[in-house]
């Protein structure tokens, strides 16, 4: 997808997983993404979309490929990466694609 930025998430020294952040196209492009700028798509390891976080905070994770649940969660972005993740705590993100157009 066109002007992302991906980021490995790591726990305990480990890669658990990816996030893409979906970035804004330029002015003047149409922006045809399924996705609205600001939105955290967290990948497993195998790189397969299995939640998301919307520009608003709130986290969803996907049931099936057409079916996604709300999930009661406080706390800052990482900490809702984590628990998409499955994770025990809020894991580090290190940049791995920095952000650009395609």
């Amino acid at each position: 997808m066109a002007f992302t930025e991906t980021f490995a998430a790591t726990y305990a020294g480990k890669v658990s997983g990816y996030v893409v952040k979906v970035l804004s196209v330029p002015e003047g492009m149409d922006d045809n993404r399924p996705y609205p700028a600001e939105t955290w798509l967290v990948q497993d390891k195998k790189l397969r979309t299995i939640g998301f976080i919307t520009p608003g905070g709130d986290a969803y994770l996907f049931v099936n490929s057409n079916t996604s649940k709300a999930l009661r969660s406080f706390g800052t972005r990482k900490s809702k990466i984590g628990l998409i993740l499955g994770l025990p705590g809020v894991p580090q993100l290190r940049t791995t694609a920095p952000g650009a157009g395609s």
